[in-house]
């Protein structure tokens, strides 16, 4: 950046962006670029822009938007970054072993960069790379990935989700429930996406204990989230229904005058 001036609007940009607003920060980034001339700069706003619209969910936008940076433009440090913008782009399109593959190889670009290996990019690609392994279903290698990854990192409720979903397919019941636990303790910290999975999962985990009560307090909490996923929404009916009806088989069960739900007694 050129002036005093432009560097305090990029630091505010940033700042909106950290703070979930990414469309005033896409806006301010784009006028940025139209008031730089130094083509590393233009590169570093348009990879600000990339992550902006991958967070706004505009995938194809954010395919585009990385397409027109000259990579070699940016610095060390950046250019992982740009890999890493990359990975999340190809996450967000379901090509998951494409993006697992891009987020490895920029970690071990960072391993022989010494300016990078303590950067936020490092920190966020080896989360993303955590994340990634337990949705290719790589758990035994991504559990001490996600274990490590600290409470301040941006991403640490989705990766304690993962790691809670990677103990629960090793019917590591009681421990998934403590991670899912973790993230319901954040409250309105954590993304309500977050908080609603770990509440649905906690039920499930729950239900395969056989502690019935529990999974129904649990799945009685979200089973009206899901309108707009009427898949999921009917998973967490269904084992709702089930843990009723095996209380049912020991315990006497009526339903709740204003809900409509089954009480067990």
């Amino acid at each position: 950046m050129e002036t005093q001036g432009l560097l305090e609007r990029f630091e505010a940009a940033v700042r909106k962006m950290e703070s979930g607003d990414y469309s005033a920060a896409l806006a301010e980034f784009e006028l940025l670029e139209s008031l730089s001339e130094h083509p590393s700069d233009i590169a570093l706003l348009r990879l600000f822009q990339t992550s902006c619209l991958t967070d706004m969910g505009e995938k194809s936008e954010a395919r585009n938007r990385i397409g027109t940076i000259q990579k070699n433009q940016l610095g060390s440090v950046d250019q992982i970054g740009y890999e890493y913008e990359y990975a999340r782009i190809m996450r967000a399109d379901e090509y998951l072993q494409v993006a697992l593959d891009l987020s490895r190889n920029a970690l071990k670009s960072i391993e022989d960069d010494k300016d990078s290996r303590n950067s936020t990019v490092a920190m966020n690609l080896s989360t993303l790379s955590g994340i990634l392994l337990a949705e290719t279903g790589k758990c035994d290698e991504a559990i001490p990935v996600l274990e490590k990854v600290p409470v301040e990192d941006p991403g640490w409720a989705e990766a304690t989700l993962k790691l809670g979903d990677c103990k629960y397919k090793k019917r590591l019941y009681g421990e998934a429930i403590k991670n899912y636990g973790d993230v319901i303790s954040r409250g309105k910290e954590v993304h309500p996406i977050f908080l609603d999975a770990a509440i649905r999962n906690t039920g499930s985990a729950f239900y395969d204990l056989g502690e019935y009560a529990k999974a129904i307090d649990c799945l009685e909490l979200i089973k009206d989230k899901y309108e707009d996923y009427p898949s999921l929404k009917s998973e967490v009916l269904e084992i709702l229904s089930s843990a009723y009806s095996k209380l049912e088989q020991g315990g006497n069960v009526q339903m709740h005058p204003s809900t409509g739900s089954r009480l067990v007694q």
